[in-house]
C-alpha cells in the first residue's frame, strides 16, 4: 500500500487487531512512533521499548528530536498506592434511638424588632399637606377685587371671595407594587395611612400599578378591576421611583410617561413620593409630575453620586451570613453599617439595587433569597472584614431575626468561616447551634428518624451551607452525617466516608482504576477480563459504594460507580472510603528503568540488562487472607487463614528469572531443561541470593531482593480468595498451569515450560502456580497463626527456606495459591527457581548469607 494512501484508521485496526509488525509499519509510516502501552494512554519514558507498546505519540515528542512539536498527545501522570490505612466507625446512635422520629426543633422568640423607616414621617408630612393644598374660593369678600372691578366701570355680577388654600376634598392613591421597590412597600402603606388620618374629608380609591404592568389595577369591594383616570381637579398621590432605580433598560419610565400624558389631559394634580432625588427621574417626566423626596438628604441626584457596583457589593457582603433577606434587615443593616465610615454611608437608593441584583434569584414581599454559589462567594467576602464590622452586621441579622425559629440562627452561623466562629460575642450561640447540631445528627441515623416538616427543612439547609461547613472540625462530622441520611445517599459532595456513623451493610471491595487521566471506581471481578482501556490502582474495601477523593490542592470530590474523576497532573492525592484511606503519590521513571508505563494489568518498570528485559508489576499496600479456609479441598494443616496487612508497596518481576538472564548475570547455567525462554532451575535459595547480589553490583542505587512468603501469597492471589488465581479446582487444567495433570499424583517427566507461556493472573504476574517453585525470604514455620499479621517476615530462625507456587512435578493441590513447602537453603532440585522483588529493604540474614556464598 502507498504511504499516501495510509490513514490513522488503517492504524486503529492494526492496534485492534493486536498485530505489532503491522502497527509498526503503519507508525513510521504516518511519523509516529509507538511508545504507550496496550489499551490505554501510558507513556513508556524511552524511545526504544517498540517491542510491546501499542500507544502512540508524535515523533516530536521524543527527547532526542530536534523538530519543534506542535501537536503532542497528552501524557497522563503514573500514581501508585504509597499508604493504606484501615479504620472503622463506629455508631453514634443506639438502635432505640434510630427507631424514634425526632422532631424537636427550637422556639422562636415572641420580640419581633421595630421597623426603620424611610425617613422622618414629621418632616415628610408638612411637604406632603402643602403640596396636596388647593386654592379655592373662601367665605371673606375680596374687598380688593371689588374696588378694582367698579373704578374700571365693569358690573358685579357676583360678589368676588378671597382665595384660600386647602385639601382636596377628592384624593386618590397609586401605589407602584414593582419588585426592585419592595424595600420600600412598607413604607409606602405607613405613609399612605398616615396621610389618610391627616385629611379632613377624604373622598377617593385606592390603585396598584403591578410588576411588569402598564396599566394601573383599581381596589374595589369586589377584588381588582380597570383603572379609571380620577375626575378633574382631582389629586393623585402616587408612590413609586417614576423608574428611576430599575437597573436593566427603561421600561418603566416609559409606562409613566403614557400614564403621566393623561393625568395632564385629564387636569388630574398628581404628586409623587420619591425614594430617590427628583433629579434620578427621566426630564420628561417632570413636567407631569410633582416630586417631593422621602428624604431631604436626597439632595444629590443619582447621576451626581450615584450607588455604583461598591456600594451593592458592600451591603451584600455584609448580609451573606443571612440566609433570607427582609426588606427592613436590609434597611437596619444600610443603617447600622454607616458607623464605619463614609464609604459605608448610601441613601435609600442602594436597597432597590440590591434588590435588583443577580445574586439575588428570588425576590417576594415578605423576603428574597440568595443564590447559593452567590452566597458563598459574598461568604468569603464577609470573612476579610474586620471583627468589628463582622460582629455589627451579625449583631443586626441576629436582632432582625430574633422572632424566627433558632434554626434559621443556627445555620447561619454554621455558615460563617472558622476564624468569624471565634468572635466573643457569638460564643454562646455557637456553643447553642453545636449541641443542637449534634444531638440531631446523634438521632438521626436514618431519613425515618425525622419528621416531615424538619427533614424539609435540613434539605434546604443543606443544600444552601458553604463546603467550609462540612469540613468543620466541630460540626463536619455532625453536619456530613446528616446530609448523608436526610439525602439518603444521593448528595455525596463534601462528605467524608470517614465521619459517617458505622453501617451494617457487608463489606465490599471494588477497584480503583485510571484511564488517562481520569479515577473511575469500578466492579472488583478479578476472574473477568477488565474493560477496555483500564489501568486497576488498588482495591479498596467498603460499606457505602462512594469514597471521597481528596486532591493536593485541598479540593474535596465524590467518587461514585456512575460518575469518574479527573485527576490533576502529577499531584498526590487521598481516596477515602467508610473502611480505608489510600495516598497515592505521582511516580516518575527512575534512571535505571528502561521503560515505565500503565496497561490492563497496572503500573509496571522495565529493567534491561545486556538487552534481555525484566519487567516488574507493582503490588500495592493492601490487606488479604492468607493461607486457606477450612474447607478448601487439598488443604494442609500448614496453612491456618489469617488477616495479613502489607503497609508498603512493592515491585514484583512478572516471571520466575530466564535462563538468558541468569547466563547474562552469572556468565553459566545450572538448569536441567536447557532454554533462553525457560525459568532457571536447580537454584538454591542461596544461589538466588548469589544472583541477586551480582545484579545489585550492576545497579546499585536498585534495591533487589527475594519476596517475603507474604508478599509472594498477596501477589499470587491477585485480590481472590479461591484455591487459584483463577478459580477453583474445578478450573485447574494443563492449559492453565503447568503441573502433573493430576489432583494427587506426581510426573517426573517435566519438563518445564517457557515464561509467560500461560495467562497471568490479574496483576500481570505469569506461572504463579505450577512450572517451578520459588524461592521466598522467610524462614519455613509449620504454623502461621491465626490472629492478624502486619508486614509478616516469617519465623526467626529454622532449618529451611520457604518454597512457594508448585511446579511442573507438582499434583494440582500442590500448586494452589496457599500451597506451600521448605527445603534447607542450600537445597537445590531442577523445579526450583525464584522470581525477585524491588522495594524496601528485606531482613539482613539473608543478605549476609548471600554474600558468604559469594565469597566461597
Amino acid at each position: 500500500m502507498k504511504r499516501s494512501q495510509l490513514s490513522r484508521l488503517d492504524l486503529l485496526q492494526a492496534l485492534a487487531s493486536a498485530d505489532t509488525q503491522s502497527s509498526l509499519y503503519l507508525a513510521e509510516a504516518l511519523g509516529l512512533v509507538c511508545e504507550f502501552t496496550p489499551a490505554v494512554a501510558s507513556a513508556t519514558t524511552s524511545a526504544e521499548d517498540t517491542g510491546t507498546a501499542k500507544g502512540l505519540v508524535s515523533t516530536t515528542e521524543l527527547g532526542n528530536s530536534t523538530e519543534q512539536s506542535t501537536a503532542v498527545l497528552p501524557r497522563p501522570s503514573f500514581y501508585l498506592l504509597q499508604a493504606r490505612e484501615a479504620f472503622e466507625t463506629q455508631l453514634t446512635a443506639s438502635k432505640e434511638q434510630a427507631a424514634t422520629s425526632w422532631s424537636a426543633q427550637p422556639e422562636p422568640s415572641l420580640r419581633v424588632p421595630m421597623h426603620h423607616f424611610l425617613g422622618r414621617v414629621r418632616d415628610l408630612l408638612p411637604r406632603l399637606k402643602h403640596a396636596l393644598l388647593a386654592e379655592q374660593c373662601g367665605r371673606q369678600l375680596d374687598i380688593e377685587a371689588m374696588v378694582a372691578a367698579v373704578s374700571r366701570g365693569r358690573y358685579l355680577t357676583h360678589l368676588p371671595r378671597q382665595a384660600q388654600r386647602r385639601f382636596n376634598q377628592t384624593v386618590h392613591f397609586l401605589t407602584d407594587r414593582a419588585i426592585r421597590l419592595t424595600p420600600y412597600w412598607r413604607d409606602h402603606d405607613l405613609l399612605q395611612r398616615l396621610l389618610l388620618q391627616g385629611l379632613p374629608q377624604h373622598k377617593g380609591d385606592y390603585a396598584v400599578l403591578p410588576e411588569g404592568s402598564t396599566e394601573p389595577r383599581q381596589h374595589t369591594p369586589m377584588g381588582l378591576a380597570d383603572w379609571s383616570i380620577p375626575e378633574p381637579g382631582s389629586a393623585l398621590v402616587i408612590f413609586s421611583d417614576l423608574g428611576a432605580l430599575e437597573r436593566y433598560g427603561d421600561a418603566a419610565a416609559q409606562v409613566w410617561l403614557q400614564i403621566g400624558e393623561r393625568l395632564h389631559r385629564q387636569q388630574c394634580h398628581a404628586l409623587v413620593v420619591l425614594p430617590c432625588h427628583p433629579d434620578d427621574c427621566d426630564p420628561r417626566l417632570r413636567q407631569w409630575f410633582k416630586c417631593v423626596p422621602w428624604q431631604m438628604s436626597s439632595s444629590i441626584s443619582q447621576q451626581e453620586a450615584g450607588p455604583g457596583a461598591q456600594p451593592i457589593e458592600r451591603l451584600l457582603t455584609v448580609l451573606a451570613p443571612a440566609i433570607r433577606i427582609e426588606p427592613s434587615l436590609l434597611r437596619q443593616m444600610r443603617l447600622s453599617m454607616a458607623q464605619f465610615g463614609s464609604e459605608w454611608q448610601w441613601d435609600a437608593r442602594v436597597e432597590a439595587g440590591v434588590w435588583q441584583d443577580p445574586a439575588l434569584p428570588e425576590r417576594h414581599s415578605r423576603a428574597a433569597s440568595w443564590k447559593v454559589d452567590s452566597r458563598q462567594d459574598y461568604l468569603q467576602k464577609f470573612a476579610q472584614l474586620d471583627a468589628g464590622q463582622q460582629t455589627a452586621a451579625l449583631e443586626v441579622i441576629k436582632t432582625w431575626h430574633t422572632g424566627l425559629s433558632e434554626q434559621i440562627w443556627f445555620e447561619e452561623l454554621t455558615s460563617l468561616d472558622a476564624k468569624a466562629r471565634q468572635l466573643p460575642s457569638l460564643q454562646a450561640d455557637i456553643q447553642a447551634a453545636n449541641a443542637y447540631y449534634q444531638q440531631l445528627s446523634q438521632s438521626c441515623v436514618a431519613p425515618t428518624c425525622l419528621d416531615e416538616p424538619l427533614r424539609e427543612w435540613l434539605q434546604r439547609s443543606l443544600k444552601r451551607l458553604p463546603p467550609t461547613a462540612l469540613a468543620d472540625q466541630v460540626l463536619g462530622q455532625s453536619l456530613q452525617q446528616l446530609q448523608y441520611q436526610v439525602f439518603e445517599g444521593q448528595r455525596l459532595q463534601g462528605i467524608n466516608p470517614q465521619q459517617l456513623p458505622r453501617s451494617d451493610l457487608p463489606v465490599q471491595q471494588l477497584e480503583l482504576a485510571q484511564q488517562g487521566q481520569c479515577l473511575y471506581l469500578l466492579p472488583f471481578e478479578p476472574l473477568s477480563a477488565r474493560p477496555l482501556g483500564f489501568s486497576p490502582l488498588a482495591w479498596l474495601r467498603l460499606r457505602r459504594p462512594f469514597v471521597q477523593v481528596l486532591l493536593g490542592a485541598g479540593q474535596a470530590l465524590s467518587l461514585t460507580l456512575d460518575k469518574p474523576l479527573a485527576l490533576p497532573s502529577r499531584e498526590t492525592f487521598e481516596v477515602i472510603s467508610d473502611c480505608e484511606r489510600l495516598c497515592f503519590t505521582s511516580w516518575q521513571r527512575p534512571a535505571w528503568a528502561e521503560a515505565l508505563g500503565r496497561d490492563q494489568y497496572g503500573l509496571f518498570m522495565d529493567l534491561v540488562f545486556q538487552n534481555i528485559p525484566q519487567r516488574f508489576r507493582y503490588i500495592p499496600p493492601q490487606t488479604f487472607l492468607m493461607g486457606s479456609p477450612v474447607d478448601e479441598e487439598g488443604r494442609s494443616s500448614d496453612e491456618t487463614q489469617h488477616s495479613v496487612t502489607l503497609t508498603q508497596g512493592y515491585w514484583l518481576a512478572d516471571t520466575t528469572v530466564t535462563q538468558a538472564l541468569w547466563q547474562a548475570v552469572m556468565g553459566k547455567n545450572p538448569s536441567h531443561f536447557q532454554g533462553e525462554q525457560l525459568p532457571v532451575e536447580q537454584v538454591s535459595w542461596e544461589d538466588a541470593h548469589a544472583f541477586i547480589q551480582a545484579l545489585s553490583q550492576v545497579f546499585p542505587d536498585l534495591t533487589m531482593r527475594l519476596p517475603t512468603e507474604a508478599e509472594w501469597a498477596c501477589a499470587c492471589r491477585a485480590g481472590t480468595t479461591t484455591a487459584f488465581a483463577f478459580g477453583g479446582k474445578a478450573e485447574l487444567n494443563r492449559k492453565r498451569v503447568n503441573y502433573s495433570g493430576e489432583w494427587d499424583a506426581f510426573n517426573a517427566k517435566g519438563p518445564t515450560k517457557p515464561v509467560k507461556t500461560y495467562p497471568p493472573n490479574a496483576w500481570g504476574l505469569y506461572e504463579m502456580h505450577g512450572n517451578v517453585w520459588e524461592w521466598c525470604e522467610d524462614w519455613y514455620a509449620s504454623r502461621y497463626g491465626a490472629e492478624p499479621q502486619t508486614d509478616p517476615r516469617g519465623a526467626d530462625s529454622g532449618e529451611e527456606r520457604v518454597l512457594r507456587g508448585g511446579s511442573w512435578f507438582s499434583n494440582g493441590r500442590g500448586c494452589r495459591s496457599a500451597g506451600r513447602s521448605g527445603l534447607t537453603p542450600d537445597g537445590w532440585d531442577d523445579d526450583f527457581g525464584f522470581r525477585f522483588a524491588l522495594g524496601h529493604l528485606s531482613s539482613g540474614a539473608g543478605q549476609e548469607q548471600a554474600g558468604r556464598r559469594v565469597t566461597e
